[in-house]
């Protein structure tokens, strides 16, 4: 999935403590969900249920994936 068109927010649940912070960027139907201290690492893909599943190139699910 192409995040570069993502527009990333802090989410409303971080903490404003220590620059500890998670964001989050709507696409379509997704939610990514990224560690703001990180933005260039490993992204979290959320969908609703019964959405399909993301499709992802192999190098995002190795990235996905830890």
């Amino acid at each position: 999935m192409d995040l570069s068109i993502a527009v990333w927010r802090k989410a409303a649940r971080s903490s404003n403590n220590g620059g500890d912070c998670v964001e989050v960027a709507r696409v379509g139907e997704v939610v990514a969900v990224r560690d703001g201290k990180d933005p260039d690492g490993p992204k979290l893909l959320l969908t609703p249920p019964g959405a399909p599943a993301p499709q992802c190139g192999h190098q995002e699910r190795l990235a996905l994936d830890g």
